[in-house]
């Protein structure tokens, strides 16, 4: 998993090559005071049909002020043994965050139809939130199958050793302070 901050760009030799005047303003201007990122490039598989956490998919930032936002954005790829739906969550500190619109009888969640096991599905996700403390927000991914089958990250259902079939992906997520 590599992280990125934009700090490591602004003091580092992203810039050095830019003129003094661009480095100060983005400094200067502080509408976004940090970003950090990852990489997942790992498997993960669950036949649970309840949410689970996706083991080391999270990114960690420190809001400066109570009154910045994170941006929260990123994808993650999908892969089942069968095809149909799939839930996803997002959690904060372990705690969901996105989407929150819980219904009696239903779950929580993005939705998304899984295709036949030689496919892998790609879903985009982005939330703008706001933390209620300052500290570290840590955020996860949660997933859980809606049928009797295993849902995989970064992989499709078939995983054979046949490129005109099989797939393995990499999946991101990233966090931005927006200072407000």
């Amino acid at each position: 998993m590599a992280l990125v901050g934009i700090q490591d760009y602004i003091a580092g030799t992203a810039f050095a090559s830019a003129s003094a005047g661009i480095a100060a303003a983005v400094v200067g201007a502080r509408s976004i005071r940090q970003a950090i990122s990852a990489e997942y490039k790992d498997t993960f598989s669950t036949t649970s049909l309840a949410f689970v956490t996706i083991t080391g998919f999270a990114v960690t930032i420190t809001p400066a002020s109570l009154s910045s936002q994170i941006l929260v954005f990123g994808h993650i790829n999908l892969g089942a043994t069968a095809a149909g739906n799939c839930g996803i969550n997002l959690l904060c500190n372990n705690v969901e965050i996105y989407p929150n619109n819980v219904v009696a009888g239903r779950y929580s969640g993005w939705s998304l139809n899984v295709a036949a096991n030689t496919s892998t599905n790609h879903l985009p996700f982005v939330f703008l939130h706001r933390p209620t403390a300052i500290g570290p927000q840590t955020y996860t991914m949660q997933a859980k199958n809606n049928a009797a089958n295993t849902l995989f990250i970064n992989r499709n259902g078939d995983d054979t050793a046949n490129a005109g079939t099989s797939y393995r992906a990499a999946s991101s997520i990233t966090a931005i302070e927006i200072v407000v």
